[in-house]
């Protein structure tokens, strides 16, 4: 199932460069799990990059996940549905923040900007934009090329207000 999905999403269309996609795994991996985001700050940064895009298929692969590594249900529901984010983590609610303020204002106000370098140090939060970059950049392969969820699951993703 893992190697299927892994077949019809961004896996799958590596095959087609492989050279590339060397140099992506790489920095994809790095970004992941040695640059030092916590596995929970990583899943709220690509599920938040996931819905900005309605890449549907980028959603379904880490809301599971997202939910293993403690991203709490509220949070993915206010990402999942484009609500408020009053009421959520502080840390959850920059993060989605910052995702909407990049891929929907295509700016980032001074004010959010100071509050995440705060929070992370200049050093990890230009990991998080790096991530956050690579699942754009992920999202639009998987837009450009349809990927399609497997056979019989819908997609959980709501249209954008």
């Amino acid at each position: 199932s893992d190697l299927l999905a892994g077949l019809r999403g961004p896996g799958g269309l590596n095959l087609h460069d492989p050279r590339a996609a060397g140099f992506l795994n790489g920095l994809s991996r790095y970004l992941r799990v040695e640059s030092g985001l916590s596995p929970r700050v990583r899943e709220v940064a690509i599920l938040i990059t996931a819905r900005e895009h309605d890449q549907a298929f980028e959603w379904a692969m880490h809301e599971t996940t997202a939910l293993r590594e403690g991203v709490p249900a509220a949070t993915i529901e206010a990402i999942r549905n484009n609500a408020a984010t009053d009421g959520l983590d502080g840390g959850d609610a920059l993060i989605i923040e910052l995702g909407r303020q990049l891929f929907a204002q295509h700016k980032v106000e001074a004010g959010l900007y100071a509050r995440a370098k705060a929070l992370f140090g200049e050093r990890a939060l230009v990991s998080l934009v790096m991530l956050m970059g690579n699942y754009a950049f992920v999202s639009a392969m998987l837009t450009a090329f349809d990927a399609q969820l497997p056979a019989g699951q819908p997609s959980v993703l709501p249209p954008k207000k």
